[in-house]
């Protein structure tokens, strides 16, 4: 199982069952969705959705569950991502000192 199986099964849901409306969501082929459902689905080893025919009609009690756990992995991937981004902006951030000029010259002594 892999990240874009788990977009594709949440981005089907979030998009009432349609699979063409996931896949131009995700700027995937209509096939690449489907495929990335059916791939998930032999992985974990049950349907996911209720059918009739090429029809998705609803998400099986399993895969209420499997949604839920997509999409909270899918959430911790994106928190690992901004975790890295803002890590890598630290490192290569700039450090700018500024000061002003008075124009005195100012002597010392020393007793």
């Amino acid at each position: 199982m892999n990240l874009r199986q788990l977009t594709a099964l949440c981005e089907v849901v979030d998009r009432d069952l349609r699979i063409s409306h996931a896949a131009q969501a995700t700027f995937r082929a209509q096939s690449t969705v489907t495929r990335q459902i059916q791939l998930l689905e032999s992985e974990l080893g049950f349907e996911l959705f209720v059918r009739n025919r090429n029809k998705l009609l609803r998400l099986t009690p399993q895969g209420e569950e499997i949604l839920q756990i997509a999409r909270g992995m899918l959430r911790d991937a994106e928190n690992m991502r901004r975790i890295g981004k803002n890590t890598a902006e630290d490192a290569t951030g700039g450090f700018t000192i500024a000061t002003t000029h008075t124009g005195r010259k100012t002597a010392c002594r020393t007793r």
